[in-house]
C-alpha cells in the first residue's frame, strides 16, 4: 500500500518519556508525554506543517515565550488605547479577538520562534473557525 504524502506526522512517545514527532528526517520534542504542553507544541506543530504544505519545519532556541510577549504587549495596549474620557477605546476588543489564535497556538513558543510561517498558520485558524468574509 502507497505511504499518503499529505498525512499528518503522529504524537509519539519516545523511551525516555518525551513526546515526539517527526517531520520526515527532523525530530522535534515536545515534552514529557501526555503532557498539556505537549499537545500545545504538537498541535502548533501540525499547525506549521500544514501551513507549510506539509514540509519540514526548522527550529530555533530562545527565551521570551510568545505569551510573555503578549502579556507585555497588552499592559502596553491598556494604557495606550485609551479614550480621552479614560475608558478602553475598541481597538482592545480588535486586538483581543486577533491575538487569541496567537496565544492559542504558539504560547509556549518562544517568541524569535514566531515567524512569517507561524503568521500563516493562525490566519488558517482564523479561517477555520469562520472569522474570514465571505
Amino acid at each position: 500500500m502507497p505511504l499518503l504524502k499529505n498525512r499528518p506526522p503522529r504524537y509519539r512517545r519516545h523511551s525516555s518519556g518525551q513526546a515526539f514527532v517527526e517531520f520526515g528526517s527532523v525530530r522535534r520534542y515536545l515534552g514529557g508525554y501526555g503532557s498539556t504542553e505537549s499537545r500545545e507544541r504538537y498541535q502548533a506543530a501540525l499547525a506549521e506543517w500544514n501551513a507549510r504544505d506539509g514540509r519540514p519545519v526548522p527550529r530555533a532556541a530562545a527565551t521570551l515565550t510568545t505569551a510573555e510577549l503578549l502579556a507585555a504587549f497588552w499592559l502596553h495596549a491598556e494604557r495606550h488605547y485609551v479614550a480621552p474620557n479614560g475608558s478602553p477605546t475598541s481597538e482592545l476588543s480588535n486586538f483581543r479577538q486577533a491575538l487569541r489564535p496567537v496565544a492559542e497556538l504558539y504560547a509556549s513558543t518562544p517568541a524569535s520562534d514566531f515567524s512569517p510561517l507561524k503568521l500563516k498558520a493562525c490566519r488558517d485558524w482564523m479561517v477555520k473557525a469562520g472569522w474570514c468574509r465571505r
